[in-house]
């Protein structure tokens, strides 16, 4: 699996603009030369395929892939045969998430593959300015990602388990909850058993790689930061590399709080946005409710703006900020955790 690594394009400028809509078996691809359509080509989501693009690309009068930028939404896995064909001509690609052209180009008329493609082209012409350069991640990311993806489906098919008995077993039957809990169990313990093999597996990936191992080492030293936590930030972050601050982590797992206004005359609470990464934000909700019981500092604060009248779960949100704000701390000046730092 491929993903991003991205470096600001700042000050460049670029003649030739390839918008590509992806989609599992389908490339829609359109080239502009500014803001002029050229020409438009469906394709195959194939390696083989690939080729083919190249050399119609090389027979448009003054194309380089240098010279041009190619532009796509982020679209998991479906990315991976264009961005390995992209890097491997050094070309320059943006990847982008959905939402942020959707907003960036206002309400637009019509949706089609073909549509989408231009829009992307559009968006990349528009905004090559702020386009930030995808480069591939290192193999021990990927791998990692791999695996906490591997945990994360793992935990998920437990819980679909256990919270069916749990929130139903009261209206059910004793003897038919008793039958549904032996069968159910039959499927838990293999579940549970690969579960702690999969982080046994994280742990001695991380200590192969010694740069992984260092990183790792100086995210668990903050105050309730366990490996799964640290196992997902730095997956999701590609190191630190690809979010680099925390308030961007912050709004990326769905912790940080967002007024809501109206003029001057209408003002609604803060709350956080729904549109997160939901395990990054399980993560961090987890890592609060640890460091409340071990960290002196926080758990007293906690308590105190909770008899201030703050809502708890409020309160809680803000220990998962604080402990961001520690994590990109120690990152940021290579050194683990200390307690007489406060953040």
């Amino acid at each position: 699996m491929l993903t991003f690594f991205f470096s600001n394009l700042k000050g460049m400028r670029f003649e030739y603009f390839i918008g590509i809509d992806i989609a599992k078996k389908s490339l829609d691809v359109i080239l502009l030369k500014e803001a002029k359509k050229v020409w438009y080509k469906r394709i195959c989501n194939d390696p083989r395929e690939l080729d083919s693009l190249k050399n119609e690309l090389q027979q448009v009068e003054g194309f380089s892939f240098q010279n041009a930028l190619f532009c796509m939404e982020h679209t998991g896995v479906y990315s991976n045969f264009i961005l390995s064909f992209l890097d491997d001509h050094k070309a320059n690609a943006w990847v982008v998430h959905g939402m942020h052209i959707k907003q960036s180009m206002g309400m637009v008329r019509g949706k089609s593959d073909k549509v989408d493609a231009c829009r992307i082209a559009s968006f990349a012409f528009k905004n090559q300015f702020e386009a930030k350069l995808w480069k591939p991640e290192r193999l021990v990311i990927t791998q990692l990602k791999q695996l906490v993806a591997l945990r994360e489906r793992f935990i998920n098919n437990k819980n679909a388990l256990t919270v069916h008995i749990n929130e139903n077993g009261p209206f059910m039957q004793k003897n038919i909850v008793a039958k549904i809990k032996k069968l159910s169990q039959s499927s838990i313990n293999p579940l549970q058993k690969a579960i702690k093999k999969v982080e046994l597996d994280i742990k001695a990936l991380v200590k192969t790689d010694p740069v992984l191992n260092e990183l790792f080492n100086i995210v668990t030293s903050v105050p309730g930061v366990g490996q799964v936590t640290a196992s997902k930030v730095i997956a999701v972050t590609n190191e630190f590399t690809n979010i680099t601050e925390a308030k961007k982590f912050a709004c990326y797992a769905g912790v940080a709080p967002f007024e809501h206004t109206s003029g001057t005359s209408i003002r609604g609470k803060s709350r956080v946005s729904h549109k997160a990464c939901k395990p990054a934000k399980h993560a961090l909700h987890m890592a609060a409710l640890t460091v409340l019981r071990y960290d002196y500092e926080l758990g007293k604060y906690y308590k105190r703006k909770v008899e201030e009248g703050k809502p708890k779960m409020s309160v809680l949100n803000a220990v998962r900020n604080k402990i961001i704000l520690r994590i990109f701390a120690c990152v940021r000046d290579q050194r683990k955790y200390d307690f007489s730092y406060n953040t």
